[in-house]
């Protein structure tokens, strides 16, 4: 065997001797030691991921210190601590913030989706009776035009007498869009590596899922052509969250 997997080996062997010889209230002072060093090195009101991670790095360095007190390490007193700041403070350097960044993947997920994806698989609401509209191939949903007044664009007699035939990219700040999601896609595609209902939560806390019932985040919508059909509603605020 290698001299240094042989010195790590008789390291952690020393170490586990130790905590089982010193098993009375080992616990309580790593979790105490942890606590106090999270405290120190979490700013303040950062976010959940942020919080858990630097208790996870502070976890470390209180078992380090353990360690160097029982003689294990060779490193002086605070080492260990000192170690853990560094790595966490790195993390944190490369995460870009103390923000929730789950909740910003969840937002930036569920809106590159719709760049994506908007133009080939969200049929226009108001064309999908047109039998000269192109077909919507994979559909995802629907898209839906709104005007300055926040009324819906339903028609393409309504989008004529309104706008003639402009499209929204030549409209400005005057008509948004609002998407129809079908459930299925929602959950396996624009919420794909995270859970729905967290993802459904986060755009309805953020403003941009509209809902009618308040104990579901999905609607029974009647969609072009389509029998009445849950769907997720997701608001034109989604591009500026």
């Amino acid at each position: 065997m290698p001299p240094v997997r042989r010195g790590w080996t008789a390291s952690f062997c020393a170490w586990l001797q130790h905590l089982t010889e010193h098993t009375d209230g080992l616990k309580a002072r790593i979790r105490d030691a942890a606590a106090r060093l999270a405290a120190q090195i979490v700013p303040e009101a950062a976010g959940g991921q942020v919080e858990r991670v630097g208790a996870r790095f502070a976890l470390v360095g209180a078992a380090g210190e353990l360690a160097t007190a029982a003689g294990l390490t060779g490193w002086p007193e605070g080492e260990a601590q000192r170690a853990a700041r560094e790595c966490f403070n790195a993390w944190l350097a490369a995460r870009g913030g103390t923000g929730n960044g789950e909740v910003s993947a969840m937002l930036r997920q569920v809106r590159r989706f719709l760049e994506a994806h908007g133009e080939g698989r969200f049929t226009w609401w108001h064309r999908a009776a047109d039998d000269h509209n192109s077909k919507t191939l994979h559909r995802a949903g629907f898209r839906r035009m709104v005007n300055d007044r926040g009324e819906p664009i339903k028609t393409n007699s309504d989008h004529l007498s309104e706008y003639g035939d402009r499209m929204p990219a030549t409209m400005g700040e005057s008509v948004s869009v609002e998407y129809f999601v079908l459930t299925e896609v929602f959950r396996s595609e624009v919420c794909h590596g995270f859970d729905p209902q967290t993802v459904a939560r986060v755009l309805l806390e953020h403003e941009c899922l509209i809902r009618k019932d308040a104990d579901r985040f999905t609607i029974k919508e009647r969609l072009p052509a389509m029998a009445p059909t849950w769907c997720y509603r997701i608001a034109p605020r989604i591009f500026d969250a």
